[in-house]
């Protein structure tokens, strides 16, 4: 326990824009996507408080966390049309698929990333990664992430790149 909590506390400085390797005077206080006026825009909610850069109505806040279609899923997350044609054709209930736990993973951390700001940049950060895996909304993902599982569709590394693949089309949705 005590070595979880002692990695969590060290990963967190990745949270701040933390560079393994770079000298931490010369190190920038605040992660910077380019844009500091874009930064400082926060939406609120019913009460709740959306930071992801251009997310500054409710307008764009739907756009960006739209159910992704089935077509965007086999497309921007790169699955292969065989999985989509095996959820179609399930007659029964589809939940716990392979291709419905992958969308509905998706679709549920697009709010969480819209609330905490996650860029597409920083989903290579192991912080990061550690805090969509400490997510309720991870065993979807883990299911399709899991090389032993019978649902395996990617690697977790995959995972984050295509999310954050995903992520930079919704930005580009929003800001049209």
């Amino acid at each position: 326990m005590k070595k979880e909590v002692l990695s969590e506390i060290d990963q967190m400085k990745y949270l701040f824009g933390y560079k393994a390797g770079k000298v931490i005077s010369e190190q920038s206080n605040v992660p910077s996507t380019g844009d500091t006026k874009q930064e400082t825009q926060f939406f609120t909610q019913d009460g709740v408080t959306y930071k992801f850069p251009g997310i500054k109505d409710e307008m764009a806040l739907q756009k960006f966390r739209r159910v992704p279609s089935n077509a965007e899923i086999v497309g921007q997350m790169n699955i292969p049309q065989s999985w989509l044609d095996i959820f179609n054709r399930e007659t029964s209930d589809k939940r716990g698929t392979a291709f419905w736990n992958l969308k509905n993973g998706v679709y549920n951390f697009l709010s969480l990333i819209a609330q905490e700001g996650i860029t597409p940049e920083r989903m290579s950060e192991p912080s990061v990664k550690n805090w969509f895996k400490g997510q309720p909304q991870w065993r979807y993902i883990e299911t399709v992430t899991t090389p032993d599982s019978n649902f395996y569709m990617m690697s977790e590394d995959e995972f984050f790149k295509k999310l954050g693949d995903f992520i930079k089309i919704r930005a580009n949705e929003i800001k049209s």
